[in-house]
């Protein structure tokens, strides 16, 4: 075979592997999104120290006795390729002490961050005043979905916003999906607003502008999390959690799959749904 042929071939076999590499790691990238593929997890992880953070409750679950909440709403969004029944346990867990709760299912497959809102605009829509008081609580996407969805509407009775693991600042997942494999974030459009400094979502528009808090996790077993610079919780950098306009944040350490799912997630959410901070001092 001549040099010639040979340099022919063997950019071929580079070109071929190159290709490969990013399909794997696309499929990786949409199964670990899709079905939360993890490694071993970790059940703690240090606070970061950039941030005003409270320690998570060392009590059990169950312990906060309150009054139940008077035609009070809260609105439960999911996140990046997920439906409304992954905020199932939370749903659950808020029902129980007394909220309404409503959860409608968004095209955060394949549905950009403007439409997954438009969507969400219509469905709210339909509620039309029945509540009295109406909190909002979103996972990852969700939370940005709350974000664009309050910057444009004037709620009437708006009381207090959670975000859960939500990427306000972007991550670097995205950034690297988008430079390795530009088709993936053609087909998953949601992604286009992971990436760092892609989007910037304008303050709520209510006046005076609703108590915002922030959960982040930094129990980082999933696989992804080794491709994230610094603590993460497997898909989102905690240092992307806090954003202009957030009273408060707090460091938890479980991971992005199972954070909205835990217990003392929930306990968090009602404490700041009822006294707008994570303290719980007067429970």
């Amino acid at each position: 075979m001549k040099k010639s042929e040979v340099k022919v071939v063997r950019f071929a076999a580079r070109r071929i592997h190159g290709i490969a590499a990013l399909v794997s790691i696309c499929l990786i990238v949409t199964l670990s999104a899709v079905y939360g593929v993890s490694g071993p997890q970790t059940s703690s992880g240090s606070v970061s120290p950039a941030y005003n953070t409270q320690s998570p409750p060392d009590s059990q679950p169950g312990f906060l006795t309150i009054a139940e909440p008077e035609n009070e709403l809260v609105v439960l969004i999911h996140g990046f390729c997920r439906t409304k029944r992954d905020m199932y346990p939370l749903q659950t867990f808020l029902e129980s002490r007394g909220y309404h709760v409503f959860c409608p299912t968004l095209p955060t497959a394949f549905g950009s961050l403007e439409t997954c809102t438009l969507k969400f605009e219509e469905e709210f829509r339909e509620l039309n005043g029945q509540y009295d008081r109406v909190h909002f609580v979103g996972h990852s996407m969700g939370g940005l979905i709350i974000r664009l969805f309050l910057s444009r509407n004037d709620v009437p009775g708006l009381g207090r916003c959670i975000l859960i693991g939500t990427p306000n600042n972007g991550t670097e997942l995205a950034a690297l999906a988008d430079r390795y494999c530009k088709p993936f974030m053609w087909i998953f459009k949601p992604c286009r607003s992971f990436q760092p400094g892609r989007v910037e979502i304008p303050p709520p528009l209510n006046s005076p502008p609703p108590e915002m808090g922030a959960i982040a996790g930094n129990g980082s077993g999933l696989f992804l999390g080794r491709f994230i610079t610094g603590e993460n919780d497997g898909r989102v950098p905690v240092d992307s959690v806090p954003f202009s306009g957030m009273k408060e944040l707090i460091v938890l350490p479980f991971n992005h799959v199972e954070i909205h799912h835990r217990p003392e997630t929930a306990e968090l959410v009602i404490w700041f749904l009822r006294d707008g901070t994570f303290q719980g001092n007067n429970r």
